[in-house]
């Protein structure tokens, strides 16, 4: 799963590389700048935008983080093979203190065990106010 804060600086740090090729580009100021580097930060953009858009989607559960982070997971029955069920899910013990084996855990039900999972996707972010902080 990717760091969200150093894709966001990488991002940032992209976006000023290519506006400032963009600008010279159309006859502004700078000096133009080494074709090589430029293209080498064209494929660093190319390749944060392609990992991005896969941390938008389901993931096989294969991949997802076995470090206790919440994340939404997906549920398949067999006998519904129509109804994928998403729920949020953990990696975890059932409780601290507990001797029961390390699993997918179902935090709606504080944590009983959950089979079947087949996919999972980061948790979206909170909603914010007006103000941009969270509630």
């Amino acid at each position: 799963m990717p760091d969200l804060t150093a894709d966001a600086q990488e991002a940032l740090r992209l976006a000023e590389v290519l506006e400032q090729y963009n600008a010279w580009r159309r006859g502004g100021d700078g000096e133009q700048p080494d074709p090589s580097k430029l293209g080498k930060e064209i494929e660093a953009a190319a390749a944060l935008l392609r990992r991005l858009s896969a941390s938008q989607g389901w993931l096989p559960i294969e991949q997802a983080p076995k470090d206790g982070s919440p994340l939404m997971g997906c549920t398949w029955r067999p006998d519904l093979p129509h109804l994928y069920s998403p729920r949020r899910i953990f990696w975890a013990a059932y409780h601290p203190n507990a001797t029961g084996a390390i699993c997918w855990r179902d935090a709606a039900t504080c944590g009983n065990k959950l089979e079947r999972l087949t996919h999972f996707r980061a948790l979206l972010a909170p909603p914010s106010d007006a103000q941009g902080e969270q509630p």
